[in-house]
C-alpha cells in the first residue's frame, strides 16, 4: 500500500492534517489547564497560608487590647489607688510595651490602617498610663476633664479597629479563604 493509497482510504491530506492539529491541540490545551491548575493552586496555597498569619496575629492582638482595656478599666474602678498606683502604671505601660513590640514584629503583614489604629490605641494606654503614674486619677477634676474624653477616644479607637478586623475576615470569606478550609 503507498501513501497514496493510504491518505485516500482515510480521507486524504485535509483529513489527516486536521486529525494532527486536533490531537496537537488537544495536547496543548491539557498542558495549559494543568498550568492554570498549578498557578491557581499556588494562589490559593498562598492566600490561606496569609490568612492563617493574618488570623493568628489579631487573635494575639485582640487579647493584648482586651488586656490594656481591662487593667483601664481596674484602674478606674479601684476605690483607692494610693497603694497600688505605681504596680498599676508599670503594668499598663508594660502591655502598651507588648502591644507596640507585636505591632513592629507584624507591621508587613497589617494592613496600613490597622496599624495606625493599633498606634493610637497603644499611645493612648501609654498617656493614661502615665497619667495613673504621676496620681492625676486621684485628681477628680483630671478624670472629668480629660480623662472621659481620653476614655471615648480609646473606646473609638477600640471599636473601629474590631469594625476593620471583622470586614477584613468577613472579607476573606467571602472570598473563600477560611480557617476552616486550611489544609
Amino acid at each position: 500500500m503507498s501513501i497514496e493509497q493510504f491518505l485516500a482510504l482515510f480521507g486524504g491530506v485535509q483529513a489527516v492534517l486536521i486529525a494532527l492539529v486536533a490531537y496537537l491541540g488537544k495536547i496543548w490545551l491539557s498542558r495549559m489547564e494543568k498550568s492554570i491548575d498549578a498557578a491557581l493552586k499556588t494562589a490559593v496555597h498562598v492566600a490561606q497560608a496569609q490568612f492563617d498569619r493574618e488570623f493568628k496575629l489579631y487573635e494575639d492582638l485582640w487579647k493584648q487590647l482586651g488586656q490594656i482595656r481591662s487593667q483601664i478599666r481596674e484602674t478606674l474602678t479601684s476605690g483607692s489607688m494610693e497603694s497600688n498606683t505605681a504596680e498599676r502604671s508599670v503594668l499598663l505601660a508594660a502591655r502598651a510595651d507588648e502591644l507596640y513590640s507585636t505591632i513592629e514584629a507584624n507591621e508587613p503583614f497589617l494592613p496600613e490602617e490597622f496599624v495606625v489604629d493599633l498606634a493610637l490605641l497603644r499611645e493612648l494606654a501609654v498617656h493614661w498610663s502615665t497619667q495613673v503614674k504621676e496620681g492625676k486619677m486621684q485628681d477628680g477634676s483630671w478624670f472629668f476633664e480629660e480623662g472621659v474624653t481620653h476614655l471615648e477616644r480609646l473606646n473609638t479607637a477600640y471599636d473601629s479597629l474590631k469594625q476593620k478586623i471583622r470586614n477584613r475576615l468577613h472579607g476573606a470569606a467571602r472570598n473563600g479563604v477560611t480557617r476552616e478550609s486550611a489544609p
